[in-house]
């Protein structure tokens, strides 16, 4: 449950809260799509009305992005993808209408925006890619694979997506693909990049991946590394190159001039609490 400053507590599952300025927040829950802003606080329920053409396709909203334009992207649970223009006061749907588009009813799993103004969807078993013109690309995944999640690794021009075989597979800019060698059956949750082509990967049961095929190739970090927690369900650096983590009850720092874990808890993290 998420309680806003004024009492009220979201109804449904939430599925994603984004921040979009140090001031805005967009929440995705199974019932509708609700902005928060510190001046206005919490909207009304932004959901679909069958008498608005403009409205949003589906309540249940499960994914995210904003573009460098400032447009926000919605990916829905049965209803494909909806576009919110920063200049104009109605969404525009994508994937909806059959007679126009094949994707009609299909589950947007994930969005990310590309470096090149490209955003990308990920779908059941092929990504699409609307470019800054609007068109669209489909790309298949290799090997009838089932897509999961889309991520774009900040500060570079990769894209990994996940799969429910467990296997993660890197995106090239022109839709190609490379197997992340010795990554697979990893429980793989979330990713970001090192300082060089490394990458830090937080797993569900194996701990903190450190993958650098062109270097020291893959370390695993674990209870006998000084981990307190082997859940990790979202990773960072910092400026420094250190890693952030987060688990069920910890967040923890990965220091790397000193090859040392620290750990921060308090009563935030308990009590049934989940920090992502």
């Amino acid at each position: 449950d998420v309680l806003v400053d004024d009492g009220r507590k979201l109804p449904g599952i939430i599925n994603f809260i984004a921040a979009t300025s140090e001031s805005e927040y967009w929440i995705g829950t199974s019932n509708g799509l609700y902005v928060y802003t510190e001046r206005d606080g919490l909207s009304e329920s932004i959901t679909n009305d069958p008498d608005r053409r403009y409205s949003i396709s589906e309540a249940d909203c499960r994914c995210f992005c904003q573009d460098m334009e400032g447009n926000i992207w919605i990916g829905t649970y049965h209803s494909g993808l909806n576009m919110l223009p920063r200049r104009v006061p109605w969404i525009s749907r994508y994937f909806v209408n059959s007679n126009q588009h094949p994707l009609a009813g299909t589950i947007v799993r994930a969005i990310t925006p590309d470096a090149e103004g490209n955003i990308w969807i990920s779908l059941k078993n092929r990504l699409a890619r609307i470019g800054p013109d609007r068109s669209v690309r489909y790309v298949d995944i290799p090997q009838g694979y089932h897509m999961t999640h889309l991520i774009n690794i900040e500060g570079t021009r990769r894209m990994v997506c996940f799969t429910m075989e467990d296997i993660l597979l890197e995106v090239s800019p022109d839709g190609g693909f490379t197997h992340l060698e010795g990554l697979d059956g990893m429980g793989v949750n979330s990713m970001t990049a090192g300082r060089d082509s490394d990458l830090w990967v937080g797993t569900y049961y194996r701990g903190l991946v450190h993958y650098d095929p062109s270097g020291s190739g893959i370390e695993t970090m674990d209870f006998d590394k000084g981990l307190s927690d082997i859940d990790i369900r979202s990773v960072q650096t910092d400026p420094e190159g250190n890693v952030w983590c987060s688990t069920p009850t910890h967040v923890i720092k990965y220091d790397i001039s000193q090859d040392a874990f620290y750990h921060i808890q308090d009563n935030n993290f308990t009590h049934g609490r989940i920090y992502y």
